[in-house]
């Protein structure tokens, strides 16, 4: 059940946690012992906040994934949730990552709609 989306949430989780694992490391590297190579006119607080974000997108991400199984909706929820806070804090960076959940979150509410209209 929902297989096309957990194919979708997957490939958009692991996009997410490729960005996070192959950004994260070398900035904090760069940013820690060789802040002489940034640019002067770069917004170090503007990076962070956006590799926070895919950070923290991850991990409801994956929380979301987890509960897919029990509880759908929620998760569907969550995922659309998540995917539009992503979007907005990272500027678009996230447009691929966000566009998968939010067509996978929107492809189980109609689906879950619908059963329930069938059943009543």
């Amino acid at each position: 059940m929902y297989s096309l989306e957990r194919m979708l949430f997957g490939t958009g989780l692991f996009l997410q946690g490729l960005i996070t694992v192959l950004v994260i490391p070398p900035v904090a590297f760069v940013h820690m012992y060789y802040p002489e190579l940034l640019p002067t006119q770069l917004e170090l607080w503007l990076a962070y906040v956006v590799l926070g974000a895919h950070l923290i997108g991850f991990v409801i991400g994956l929380q979301a994934y987890k509960l897919l199984k029990t509880e759908p909706r929620k998760a569907a929820k969550r995922f659309l949730v998540t995917a539009l806070v992503m979007l907005v804090l990272t500027m678009g960076g996230t447009i691929i990552q966000s566009t998968l959940f939010i067509i996978a979150s929107m492809m189980i509410l109609v689906k879950e709609q619908k059963a329930a209209h069938i059943e009543s």
